[in-house]
């Protein structure tokens, strides 16, 4: 049993990271997906009841954003890994203004002034950094272990 949160501004690549590498092995619980924080947090209950491998797509910039996730997974034997995605805003402004669905860019700035770093001291048994250049070049590398 696996949880993955992902943390990130919008337009960071998180989807694109999840639909390239983690979809055909983990659910995904989203806010984009199902548009309330009720139908979210029903979703990812009964995600974890029933012991699947999952990924939480969501910005996640504060300790207290993932720290709902962590709980209800640790207590129920889950092994919890954090992808930190860290681009340039001037990137994901970028990668925005080509979106169907755009975000608005005072959101992407506001969310990236209150992003916090991911720390195992919140319980995560695994960070990784994934760090992207341009759209082509994503790299993946781990954070120092506590």
């Amino acid at each position: 049993m696996e949880l993955v949160i992902f943390s990130g501004i919008p337009a960071s690549g998180k989807s694109t990271f999840y639909s390239e590498r983690l979809r055909s092995s983990h659910s995904v619980v989203s806010l984009d997906l199902v548009k309330t924080r009720e139908a979210e947090n029903d979703l990812f209950s009964d995600v974890i009841k029933r012991g699947e491998k999952v990924v939480v797509d969501n910005t996640n910039p504060l300790v207290e954003d993932r720290a709902r996730y962590i709980v209800l997974a640790r207590a129920a034997g889950y092994t919890i890994f954090g992808y930190q995605f860290e681009i340039p805003v001037k990137t994901a402004l970028a990668r925005n203004s080509k979106r169907t669905r755009r975000v608005p860019p005072v959101a992407i700035m506001a969310i990236n002034k209150k992003m916090v770093d991911l720390c195992y001291s919140e319980g995560f048994d695994r960070i990784y950094i994934v760090s992207s250049r341009s759209a082509c070049t994503v790299r993946i590398k781990p954070f120092n272990t506590p």
